[in-house]
């Protein structure tokens, strides 16, 4: 009876160290698949698309002054940037005006107003991507920042035959140490 007994508790080890070195595999080949498909280095794409910059302004003659010098210093081989004036009851209007004279890249749609039934933002959305030339549309706001020069380009990297849509999104500058600052200052 006792051989009998340090036969099972003999089996029974074995089978739990059985079971423990299978999932130690398990967790070990997780765990380099997991290594494998971070680590890879991005494959840097040639396609260069074509790309119409749409920003809705509503008021924003302030962030106006600041965001389209960066945009129109984007270096992009074919851009445009149209900003849709939405009602605003500032100067962003005049600005618009003279800023067009200065770059013919620069167009402006001018909204007085705006059907009952339909939202403020969408509609001028709307309008400016019915006034774009270019297939791949990038969107962002008049408070928002290019970080540097190469965010269209870094955007339409991304851009291809099979791609229907690219997300991005914009670093937060309110806190300079974030999660998202961290991660976009490691890719951009």
């Amino acid at each position: 009876m006792q051989g009998l007994y340090l036969y099972f508790k003999l089996s029974l080890l074995l089978v739990v160290a059985l079971i423990f070195f299978i999932a130690v595999g398990i967790q070990i080949g997780f765990f380099t698949a997991f290594l494998i498909a971070f680590s890879r280095k991005r494959v840097k794409n040639n396609y260069s698309a074509s790309v119409s910059v749409i920003v809705c302004a509503h008021d924003e003659e302030e962030n106006l002054k600041e965001l389209i010098p960066l945009l129109l210093s984007q270096d992009h081989p074919d851009f445009e940037v149209i900003i849709i004036n939405d009602r605003s009851n500032d100067a962003t209007y005049d600005l618009l005006l003279e800023e067009t004279k200065k770059d013919t890249r620069l167009k402006a749609v001018t909204i007085d107003r705006i059907p009952d039934h339909v939202d403020g933002k969408k509609y001028a959305l709307t309008l400016g991507i019915k006034a774009a030339k270019n297939e791949w549309i990038l969107l962002t706001d008049a408070d928002c920042r290019p970080q540097n020069n190469q965010w269209i380009n870094a955007m339409s990297a991304q851009c291809s035959d099979q791609a229907t849509f690219v997300l991005g999104f914009s670093p937060i500058s309110l806190c300079r140490v974030s999660l998202t600052n961290l991660y976009a200052s490691s890719h951009w």
